[in-house]
């Protein structure tokens, strides 16, 4: 072992500590109180005690009666209501913990939101891989992401197995959970229509004949959600008709 190796061992605790005093310094500069998260909790709370007192006039068979359009649209409006309730649950978790364990301090970058404002998608693929929960994410990405990608050269492979997967497991929940209300294939086609429209997506996004300036954002937003609007009801049905 040469003399700069044996200096370089030597002054590797003192490296690492100085490091970890670094990512300390700049984790305390972002930082705030932990009260900082509770005024939008408030708020997701209005919103979902508000949408609780709505939904709970809804009967399972007055939903199926609804027109095809307002079926939809009440769809949307149950996977608005299903993210707030998980972001109620995930600010409190974070409000309690950075409390109990942190001194009162709050680090967005260490406590991270389930959500990114999904509201705010400009393309499917920005609603599924950064503003939807990403509770399953890492998961996804292990099994199916990065041994397709390894495996297949283009890029459409790996993206579709991330929603065969997701098909599968949803597929699985219902079938386990809420087998009277399961008609099979119902989950899996939801997430294939979501993978087709992605790679829609990445293939115009690669086209030279539209320029990726040409689509602006608002109709990037009508796209999304437009397109959520039309398939979510295959999502949504087993989760209506179990409804208590």
């Amino acid at each position: 072992m040469s003399l700069y190796q044996i200096k370089s061992e030597a002054l590797k605790p003192f490296r690492d500590l100085q490091n970890h005093q670094l990512h300390a310094s700049n984790s305390k500069i972002g930082s705030k109180s932990s009260f900082s998260i509770l005024p939008s909790t408030a708020v997701f709370l209005l919103i979902q005690g508000g949408l609780t007192l709505l939904l709970q006039y809804f009967t399972v068979e007055l939903i199926f009666l609804l027109p095809r359009y307002q079926f939809s649209l009440f769809g949307l409006v149950c996977g608005f209501y299903m993210q707030v309730n998980m972001e109620v649950g995930n600010r409190f978790l974070i409000f309690f913990s950075t409390l109990c364990l942190c001194g009162g301090e709050y680090n967005k970058d260490e406590w991270h939101l389930l959500f990114n404002e999904p509201w705010k998608s400009t393309s499917l693929t920005d609603f599924w891989s950064k503003r939807w929960h990403q509770i399953f994410r890492e998961i996804w990405v292990s099994l199916a992401y990065r041994p397709l990608r390894s495996l297949m050269r283009n890029k459409f492979g790996p993206s579709l197995g991330v929603f065969v997967l997701s098909g599968i497991m949803h597929e699985y929940v219902i079938w386990t959970a809420l087998y009277p209300f399961w008609t099979p294939g119902e989950q899996f086609l939801f997430f294939m229509l979501q993978a087709a429209g992605v790679i829609l997506e990445k293939l115009l996004g690669q086209s030279k004949l539209i320029p990726h300036n040409m689509i602006l954002s608002c109709l990037g937003w009508f796209w999304t959600f437009g397109f959520l609007y039309f398939t979510i009801p295959y999502f949504l049905n087993p989760y209506i008709k179990g409804k208590p």
